[in-house]
């Protein structure tokens, strides 16, 4: 199953935003994605039509599945 990690943000107008990381390892850890998302912070690595990113509100790991019906 392909593994997605969900980011969401809330930015300087106070709307949340979210970022999607595609293809994430299956060992990453709660430690790695404070990390990260603290940098994207800090760094200002992202932006968004509402401002800088200033706080992170949820962190999920997205498990998905694709099922053929048709070939």
């Amino acid at each position: 199953m392909a593994k997605t990690l969900k980011l969401k943000f809330s930015n300087e107008a106070g709307k949340n935003v979210s970022i999607n990381i595609p293809n994430i390892s299956d060992s990453v850890t709660s430690d790695q994605v404070k990390t990260l998302s603290s940098d994207i912070i800090s760094k200002g690595i992202f932006t968004s039509t509402g401002g800088t990113l200033k706080k992170v509100v949820s962190a999920n790991l997205l498990e998905t599945s694709t099922t053929d019906l048709l070939q």
